[in-house]
């Protein structure tokens, strides 16, 4: 009997012992559970992202600080999270709720209105509560402030599509907006494409400052004359752009067109002071659903080639036909650049004659160039894309070495004391060094600066007067002389005229052609000029003589110097040397 209580008794003793240990776990298990409950409250409450509890109607039960501070710092419990959405929100928090019947986790950007600090924008995601026999409980809402975010990433995509200097759309967002009219659009979209004329002569020669302040100049100018609804942007370096949309777009375009050519020709303030300038203005119209961004951009582009190629400071509305002439002109820019570096450039010489004595005192270095597909190409049609791509600069230092090296090949082998007269384009009479340039050229073949006569256009010099008096006084310091070439056509005034160190005139030969004809129209300008060269001391020489009636009168107004077809055209070095020595001139030679 007691041995059986005593057992008895040892296994009440173990039971006990269980129950205390299992005690001992529960209370164990029930502090460290509180104790987890109680970190996960702290990191609820001082969580840097909104966090709430929603009913399934989309009231707030439980929210943590932070989510009190974004909508406020009010009661929220028992309020509906719709209070504070603004505009669209609401329906887009709606839609969002209803999409958690299909899926635990939706994401939404909402936007809500808070009394004292205005429309604040949220990152928010909702996780659903969900029960298979009860359906959807309720939600749990994570809220982030995105606003300042969001904000940066707009100025972001704002400046991705704008133009820095100008604060006008750039080529993207030109593109963008093409596209979109081109696709979404049921009205004809016309673009007009605007290039302003030798602005790389301006950055070259007044420096890069200058050029900026000019191209935002014109991007303001741009903007005032385009009509409203049109949308002004600039592509790059000195092109603009203008889009408008309407059945009648294409009548307004050209309007403005007219306008900008009539505003850029008057001086533009730039800040320190004014410039001149020009541009070429071309127009192209897009159909929607039948023309593409790239192609209407394309054809705005070739007729603004077109203006160009017409003679610039105009405006050209583009066709069908243009497009064989701007292949032609790709054709002739690849071919230039590989005449350059294969030497298939090539120099022709017109004497220059004395008409009192009829010796040749002179020669004018001619440049010319035979495509192996088109032929002979035109000047004309060549210097330009040369001036425009800077391909000019290499051909002119060619041109500097090649003449001279065959003036001192003539000097020497025939003995004879005659000048070669060079043309300097535009472009490289900007380059900082070109009175080095010229100087290393006489250096290499021998010769002094007065057996070499440098000719600029009277264009030219009356782009700029003053830079032009300071780069010719540069020039001098070689011992070069120095003419005015195609007298006449420019618009020099006495003034400007008196202000150039030039030696020499050159009369343009639209001036000549009509000498010997009954009734001339340019016979008093002749004589004017010739007058007028006299009283400054300066020669003259007229171009383009083809008659006997035109050099007699010429000889009678007293003018020194002609060239022309009278005495010959213009050859090659071997067919001139020929020349040279079979003849010898007379004013009455054919």
């Amino acid at each position: 009997m007691l041995s059986a209580l005593s057992d008895s008794a040892g296994e009440i003793e173990g039971q006990r012992e269980e129950l205390v240990e299992t005690n001992n776990n529960l209370e164990r298990a029930v502090f460290e559970r509180t104790e987890r409950l109680e970190r996960l409250n702290g990191i609820f409450a001082h969580a840097l992202d909104g966090i709430g509890e929603l009913d399934p109607a989309g009231r707030i039960l439980n929210a943590n600080l932070t989510m009190v501070r974004l909508l406020g710092g009010e009661e929220l419990q028992g309020r509906s999270f719709v209070e504070w959405l603004a505009g669209n929100s609401a329906s887009d928090f709606v839609q969002a709720v209803g999409q958690l019947v299909y899926d635990a986790r939706v994401e939404a950007e909402l936007v809500i209105d808070v009394a004292g600090s205005g429309r604040r924008e949220l990152q928010c995601v909702l996780v659903r509560d969900w029960s298979e026999h009860q359906g959807l409980r309720g939600m749990h809402l994570f809220i982030k402030d995105v606003t300042e975010h969001r904000k940066i990433e707009r100025e972001m995509v704002h400046q991705a599509r704008r133009d820095s200097l100008t604060g006008l759309g750039n080529r993207r967002l030109l593109h963008d907006s093409l596209e979109n009219l081109l696709s979404k659009g049921d009205q004809p979209v016309v673009v007009l494409f605007m290039d302003l004329d030798n602005f790389k002569l301006i950055n070259d020669s007044r420096g890069h400052k200058v050029g900026d302040r000019l191209l935002r100049a014109v991007g303001e100018i741009m903007s005032a004359e385009s009509p409203l609804g049109s949308e002004v942007y600039r592509m790059g370096g000195d092109e603009f752009m203008v889009v408008l949309v309407g059945e009648n777009a294409l009548e307004t375009g050209e309007g403005l067109a007219i306008r900008l050519l009539d505003v850029l020709s008057q001086p533009v303030d730039v800040g320190d002071g004014f410039m001149f300038v020009s541009c070429s203005v071309g127009l192209a119209q897009g159909i929607p659903g039948k023309t593409s961004a790239i192609d209407l951009i394309r054809d705005g582009d070739t007729a603004m080639y077109q203006a160009k190629a017409n003679g610039k400071a105009g405006y050209s509305i583009y066709d069908d036909a243009m497009n064989a002439m701007i292949l032609e002109r790709l054709e002739i820019e690849e071919g230039l650049r590989f005449a350059i570096e294969h030497y298939q450039l090539l120099l022709v010489y017109q004497p220059i004659v004395e008409i009192g004595t009829g010796r040749v005192k002179g020669l004018e270095a001619l440049l010319r160039w035979v495509h192996p597909k088109l032929g002979m190409i035109s000047p004309t049609k060549f210097i330009p894309i040369a001036e425009e791509t800077g391909l000019i600069v290499p051909i002119g230092e060619w041109v500097l070495k090649e003449s001279m090296q065959a003036l001192a090949y003539l000097r020497s082998t025939l003995n004879l004391d005659i000048t070669m007269n060079i043309n300097m384009s535009q472009r490289q009479l900007s380059t900082p060094n070109v009175a080095d340039l010229v100087q290393h050229s006489l250096n290499e073949a021998g010769l002094s600066g007065p057996e070499v006569m440098i000719e600029i256009t009277e264009s030219m010099a009356m782009e700029d007067i003053d830079r032009t008096v300071w780069t010719l006084n540069e020039l001098k310091t070689t011992g070069v002389g120095l003419a005015i070439d195609d007298f006449g056509t420019g618009f020099s005034s006495l003034s400007s005229l008196q202000q150039l160190p030039i030696d020499k005139v050159k009369i343009d030969r639209s001036f000549i052609e009509s000498l010997g004809m009954l009734e001339s129209r340019h016979f008093g300008v002749v004589e004017a000029i010739i007058q007028l060269c006299r009283a400054l001391e300066l020669e003259v020489v007229a171009e383009g003589i083809e008659t006997l009636d035109q050099l007699e009168i010429l000889d009678g107004l007293g003018c020194e110097y002609g060239q022309g077809f009278y005495w010959a055209k213009p050859m090659n070095l071997r067919a001139l040397e020929a020349y040279l020595q079979e003849f010898d001139f007379s004013k009455n030679a054919a």
